[in-house]
């Protein structure tokens, strides 16, 4: 892995509680249009890559399927694996990066991505994934994207985080669509849209599972917090802080990585 990866991969072993908390779930129904093609399958092999704390495989543990969990961070990884407890449905777990995968070749019928992949390095990734992917398999990626605050409150939190951030991950920066134009011009883009509305805790919480925000050693830490708590109250609505998403995903056939 490189500098920058290994430094984020370090970073969220002091976030994960925050991480598993707060970040917003993936919608079940739009999951489960994405791997409608698995019909029929008995029992396929699903692989979550950077799997994280399993938030993403606690969506798709619904499905008649075994799953594989890939995450480079031990605590993260731990988290994830144990959320299935004894479950025959966790079928293996290893601590991994997406360059080098310890699978056998034509192994999975589908890897899955969840809010990962730009942090990859993209070649060797997709190499890997290639190899691990059974011939009618596919790499499906997926991002939970934020949407703007109205008026002045987006100018005012993107101030906010980058005041007090080594490395603002909320943020325009990464473009999904030149990642496709790019890399995948053949993959299929599926959206869906949903609300998250957070109560106080839960928007700290969120913020907080940022890499590069500041931590509880940080001198900067309680400062920040008041900040956020003050941005909070100016935009909540009676339900608590509504956050709206659209998640993002891209789905490539094996054939056409």
């Amino acid at each position: 892995m490189t500098t920058e990866k290994n430094d984020v991969v370090d970073d969220y072993s002091s976030r994960f509680a925050f991480y598993e908390k707060s970040r917003p779930r993936y919608p079940r129904v739009f999951l489960s249009s994405l791997l409608e093609y698995l019909d029929g399958r008995d029992r396929p092999e699903i692989v979550d890559l950077a799997c994280g704390t399993g938030i993403l495989s606690e969506s798709i543990s619904i499905l008649d399927c075994n799953i594989t969990l890939i995450e480079p961070n031990r605590n993260m990884l731990l988290q994830a694996i144990n959320k299935f407890g004894l479950s025959p449905q966790l079928s293996g777990y290893f601590v991994a990066g997406a360059e080098l995968l310890p699978l056998r070749d034509s192994f999975a019928d589908a890897v899955i991505v969840g809010q990962a992949f730009h942090w990859f390095n993209f070649k060797q990734a997709i190499c890997e994934i290639k190899r691990v992917l059974k011939p009618t398999g596919k790499l499906i990626m997926l991002w939970n994207e934020r949407q703007r605050f109205s008026g002045e409150q987006e100018d005012v939190y993107i101030k906010l985080l980058a005041k007090y951030c080594k490395n603002q991950e909320d943020k325009d920066g990464f473009d999904i669509g030149e990642l496709r134009r790019v890399l995948f011009p053949k993959s299929e883009l599926s959206t869906f849209c949903f609300e998250n509305a957070l109560c106080l805790s839960g928007f700290l919480n969120l913020v907080f599972s940022f890499s590069g925000m500041p931590t509880e050693k940080d001198t900067s830490f309680l400062e920040f917090k008041h900040e956020l708590q003050d941005f909070y109250h100016y935009s909540k609505q009676d339900q608590g802080m509504v956050l709206s998403y659209k998640t993002i995903a891209l789905s490539v056939d094996a054939n056409d990585l």
